[in-house]
């Protein structure tokens, strides 16, 4: 080792710290020549790598459909997921109770964590594939966390204190992502205190951690050979029917890799899609804002990259032995400093046009990201007030559709000063699908300031009137009811009736509520499943995205 760093001429001290780091990038970046070729590739790069004559245009998308939405249901049994988690949140300046900074996966969310939320997505698209076809599922999931600052520890924790959300620990794999020196602008690596001083190389090392984490054979020996990839920082993918068309527009199509996109706008720090012809190749290609001055490509009229990423594994596989480090750049700091990072997207590169499939739909139901930290007087974009911003809009169209009667949804300007018009958050396994859930909600009027949050996913709501706060948290049916404030938790009916107060039915009982109850409530023991008498039958409906 002391020869190659020799060879490139840098001066570091050979503690055991640094030379466990150095034989880490040597076998990591073995490809392309471990520490050696690290730092040739970086200088490269660095000087404005040669990157070839590209022709660029508009790549062609598809549209998502009912039928695509079925097929993704249908193949569920057969779908693996991995989330990129990323380093710390430094942008988002999250903070520990001893002040310690946190993973952007611990940031709260409507009321879950960023990663629960993920979760929350799965388990619902898990129990709409329970309630049409009877089997219950669960999907394995792979969570790649940066061993930034015991970032990887984090990631853990948040899981355990979570009891593995219920999904049992076997059910997933956590495999951490490298981090790779810093280099200086004058091409030196950064030392801090005689160790090197090491960052995150970018979420495209997920391909080749998971082949050697063995991630994929996991998958493989569960039956899997489909593939989902989310970002922990979009936490409004799992809308509607989104996640599960663009899945199955994948296996309609026999796709290898597919990008599911919507409107970039001008300026926003994202990558976009093209299709991208070099020696009469065409390709499918995301292209980093960064580098839009490099391939003189206009800042509009491009998708936008969302990093919600469709793979056939028994495709992908060879491609991913073949291509292992997709994407690579350098993106230089504003101190200067940079090192070698690798897009997931990228891999697309490696494949011919025909081999991948873009999707393209509407940016609040598809990308909000939070990102950093929301700052007065600055844009929304990317913060986590403006992805709840975006959620609730989505809410408000939901509502709208289920015919309900809404307060005005505010302008930007008005929802920085007032907040929204009304907050409505619910569990996904309501639907996750608008279609499904039309026939659970079924008009009413929300008024201004009104809070709606439904975590049960059975309930039966006809003509709501809502003017406080209802929370539900059991198998409730509400018909021509008006709510001050109320919780309700447990088995609960009610109809012609105000709700004024707290409803916490006992575990195996069932409580109604008519107006000639309305001193004492009626209840009785239950001997029979109280979901099967309870729900109200749902049928799947399988309509366009609004």
């Amino acid at each position: 080792m002391h020869e190659k760093i020799q060879s490139i001429g840098q001066k570091i001290p050979l503690s055991e710290k640094n030379l466990h780091k150095l034989n880490e990038l040597e076998k990591f970046y073995s490809s392309i020549g471990g520490v050696v070729g690290y730092h040739e590739k970086v200088l490269r790069l660095m000087e404005g790598e040669e990157k070839g004559d590209f022709r660029f245009s508009k790549a062609p998308t598809l549209s998502l459909s009912p039928r695509a939405a079925l097929v993704g249901l249908e193949a569920m049994p057969r779908l693996a997921e991995i989330y990129p988690l990323g380093g710390l949140a430094s942008r988002l300046e999250l903070r520990g109770e001893r002040g310690e900074m946190l993973p952007a996966a611990a940031l709260s969310f409507a009321g879950y964590s960023l990663l629960e939320g993920l979760i929350r997505d799965v388990a619902a698209r898990e129990y709409l594939y329970f309630k049409c076809f009877g089997k219950k599922i669960v999907t394995p999931i792979a969570l790649m966390a940066s061993d930034e600052e015991h970032n990887f520890p984090y990631i853990i924790d948040i899981c355990e204190k979570a009891n593995w959300f219920g999904r049992g620990a076997s059910n997933f794999r956590i495999f951490n992502q490298p981090s790779v020196p810093v280099v200086t602008h004058e091409g030196e690596w950064v030392i801090n205190n005689d160790e090197i001083f090491c960052q995150p190389n970018g979420h495209g090392a997920i391909w080749k951690r998971a082949l050697d984490e063995d991630i994929f054979a996991w998958f493989a020996s569960m039956g899997r050979d489909k593939l989902l990839i989310r970002q922990i920082n979009n936490p409004i993918a799992g809308v509607d029917d989104l996640l599960l068309s663009f899945v199955g527009t994948g296996v309609i199509h026999k796709k290898t890799f597919g990008f599911a996109s919507c409107e970039r706008p001008k300026g926003v720090q994202e990558g976009m899609h093209v299709q991208s012809e070099r020696n009469g190749v065409k390709r499918i290609s995301n292209i980093e804002y960064t580098d839009l001055k490099k391939y003189a490509i206009e800042d509009e009229g491009f998708p936008a990259n969302t990093n919600i990423l469709f793979a056939d594994l028994d495709k992908i596989l060879p491609v991913i032995k073949s291509h292992p480090l997709p994407g690579l750049m350098v993106n230089l700091k504003e101190n200067g400093h940079g090192r070698l990072e690798s897009m997931m997207q990228s891999i697309s590169d490696a494949l011919e046009a025909h081999e991948v499939y873009l999707t393209f739909t509407p940016r609040h139901k598809t990308i909000s990201s939070a990102k950093k930290r929301y700052v007065p007087g600055a844009s929304l974009t990317a913060t986590p007030e403006g992805a709840f911003y975006d959620l609730m809009r989505n809410s408000h169209d939901l509502l709208a559709e289920c015919g309900f009667e809404l307060p005005l949804f505010p302008r930007v300007e008005e929802y920085l000063e007032k907040g929204p018009s009304f907050v409505f958050i619910y569990n996904p396994s309501l639907g996750p699908l608008y279609s499904i859930i039309k026939q659970k909600l079924r008009g009413g009027r929300i008024a201004e300031g009104a809070k709606l949050i439904i975590e049960d996913p059975e309930v039966d709501i006809e003509n709501l009137s809502l003017e406080g706060s209802l929370e539900i948290r059991g198998s409730t049916r509400l018909k021509n009811v008006k709510v001050k404030s109320a919780k309700i938790s447990g088995n609960f009916w009610a109809e012609d009736v105000e709700l004024a107060q707290d409803y916490e039915v006992p575990e195996g009982e069932f409580w109604k509520l008519t107006p000639e109850g309305m001193k004492k409530g009626v209840s009785w023991q239950m001997t029979y499943r109280l979901d099967r008498k309870l729900a109200t039958p749902i049928t799947v409906i399988f309509s366009e995205s609004a």
